[in-house]
């Protein structure tokens, strides 16, 4: 519950482009649920906003596709598009 109480947050801030407070808040949910699969999607697509280390990157990304997940069609939604961007980058999801 408390980790996607985090992930919610990130969301929430992610949308509202204060990518500081959402990074904060997904790491948190990631570090109390590894598998939480919405974070981890939600936090790629956050690391391709803002400067980090392409070796981050790519692990978040694979994470987030990796991950087993729920029925939820929006998590599927950012796995699509996890996907989507390393297709154009010519890498293998």
């Amino acid at each position: 519950v408390e980790s996607n109480l985090h992930k919610n947050l990130g969301w929430a801030y992610f949308q509202r482009l204060n990518y500081s407070q959402a990074q904060s808040h997904l790491k948190k949910a990631i570090k109390l649920n590894y598998e939480n699969a919405p974070a981890q999607c939600l936090l790629a697509q956050l690391l391709e906003k803002v400067p980090t280390d392409v070796d981050s990157l790519k692990k978040v990304r694979q994470n987030c596709i990796n991950i087993k997940s729920t029925k939820n069609p929006e998590t599927n939604t950012w796995k699509n598009l996890v996907r989507q961007r390393l297709q154009m980058e010519g890498e293998k999801p």
